[in-house]
């Protein structure tokens, strides 16, 4: 592999459009395999060949410079000749709690989230929650298509560590767990939240940050009490209704924009 290539190893490589996936443990001879869709991908998809430049990333938050030294459509073995830590990652760890969305809504969330630089998404349903899960095996498979909806999202977007797709809970199950955030932050349209410049000024501190955003029907005020009650800062987006899955989106983007300016 040119030395130039090497020297560039952490950066961005030119060209460069996508990343694999191999989770740990990582051999200890400094090769890593890929296999089944990841092989596939590389040999067929991308058109990999020996002596390409290949990144692969462990979903833990480790990016290694690779050279594919053999590949078929099976089997993608590659010598690692570094590893970065945090390749692509920001420097502040957000979760966006989110209302499950109807369809294939909630799908599109999860992706862009993952692209925005998430850490996590947690589904939850509320009291005016339009989706009702009285069948956890039902549950069980949707979590499991958010996932593999960010391990793509993932590779697409150049990062290193995937986000943790929590199982769909409640959101007095959210309420209970804002102790191990340093800022809880509501994304809320009503009368009397702070603007976004507040939500700024409690963010830049804070190194754990959990975002709160509505099903599509909102919350009930009760549960706007106890979230405020609970530590949770109402803050508005704009003036302008959103959905919310834009209302996702648009919160964990500019939060984001806060740190990676």
């Amino acid at each position: 592999m040119p030395e130039s290539e090497r020297n560039s190893a952490g950066s961005r490589r030119k060209g460069e459009i996508t990343t694999f996936y191999a989770p740990p443990p990582l051999p200890a001879d400094g090769r890593v395999t890929l296999s089944g869709d990841q092989a596939h991908h590389a040999h067929t998809v991308c058109r990999f060949h020996k002596g390409d430049p290949i990144t692969i990333v462990d979903g833990e938050g480790l990016a290694h410079f690779c050279e594919v030294i053999a590949i078929t459509s099976e089997r993608c073995v590659c010598r690692i000749f570094k590893t970065v830590k945090n390749w692509g990652e920001p420097p502040v760890s957000v979760d966006l709690a989110s209302g499950l969305s109807k369809s294939t809504k909630f799908d599109w969330t999860c992706e862009k989230a993952t692209e925005l630089g998430a850490s996590g998404v947690i589904p939850f349903l509320s009291e005016k929650s339009a989706i009702k899960l009285d069948d956890p095996a039902g549950a069980g498979r949707k979590v499991a298509r958010y996932q593999r909806l960010v391990v793509a999202a993932m590779k697409q977007s150049l990062r290193s560590r995937l986000p943790r797709i929590a199982d769909i809970t409640t959101l007095p199950q959210v309420i209970a767990a804002f102790s191990s955030y340093h800022r809880v932050l509501l994304a809320d349209a009503t009368k009397g939240s702070a603007p976004f410049d507040r939500a700024a000024e409690l963010a830049f501190s804070a190194r754990k940050i959990l975002l709160i955003v509505g099903p599509e029907s909102g919350f009930s005020p009760a549960e706007l009490e106890q979230m405020c009650a609970s530590g949770a800062v109402p803050i508005s987006l704009g003036p302008r209704r959103l959905r919310t899955e834009t209302a996702a989106v648009a919160f964990l983007s500019r939060i984001m924009g806060l740190f990676e300016a």
